[in-house]
């Protein structure tokens, strides 16, 4: 195993132990430093900068944000101008901490899923991600608890990490989520690198209630035919 996979298991294995430990049970996450373990999710690209109402590859969204390209000392950082990994394009979105504290943003996928990863362009303690399902939220992590599995200096001052992180969430269980916030108190929350689980497929009894409806209906209209 070379010292990059070794980086990448380690992340991995702290995200996941540190993840069983949060007050939100219904999420866990994973950790690294590049994004391997985004096998299996889309894509959400980001393909213009704009502010709102304009919610870029998200069905739609609402709240403080906007899609940008370039760093603002003290407002706004690019992921990756730090850690190498940009993402080709430039275009992230950043919520700017504002006259409005919390700032936050939301966005919707336009269906329910139960993964969802991103890249993380600053990990700061003064972040926070929610997961929500019909406008209530099923889970958070902070940037605290996302440094702490990684082995990051935490701060809860002003100070920028000047870190990126690949991060990945997973529903536990029968958990899903239909859309994202992302919640700062102080410069601003920045990502890209977007990726999200397909939309749900509905399991075996549902499919089966569905084909027994439209059994009833094919037998009510056949019935209605030899009454008449």
């Amino acid at each position: 195993m070379n010292h990059k996979r070794k980086v990448l298991a380690l992340a991995v294995a702290s995200g996941l132990s540190f993840a069983s430990m949060l007050s939100s049970a219904n999420v866990t996450f994973m950790v690294a430093e590049d994004d391997m373990f985004f096998a299996g999710l889309s894509a959400l690209p980001f393909t213009a900068t704009g502010s709102a109402p304009f919610c870029g590859p998200y069905a739609s969204c609402a709240g403080d944000y906007e899609f940008k390209t370039g760093s603002i000392h003290n407002h706004s950082k690019q992921p990756g101008t730090d850690s190498g990994n940009m993402i080709p394009g430039g275009i992230f979105l950043t919520v700017p901490g504002g006259s409005s504290v919390p700032a936050q943003a939301t966005f919707d996928f336009g269906f329910s899923t139960n993964s969802f990863g991103m890249h993380w362009g600053s990990v700061d303690s003064y972040n926070l991600f929610e997961f929500l399902l019909g406008g209530t939220v099923v889970g958070s992590v902070s940037g605290t608890q996302v440094a702490n599995s990684a082995g990051l200096m935490v701060s809860n001052g002003n100070g920028n990490f000047h870190i990126d992180r690949f991060v990945r969430f997973d529903g536990v269980g029968s958990t899903q989520f239909d859309s994202i916030r992302f919640q700062t108190t102080n410069f601003g929350f920045e990502t890209d690198g977007h990726h999200v689980a397909q939309a749900s497929v509905p399991g075996p009894m549902p499919m089966a209630l569905f084909a027994l409806g439209l059994a009833g209906i094919g037998l009510f209209g056949k019935r209605r035919r030899t009454m008449a």
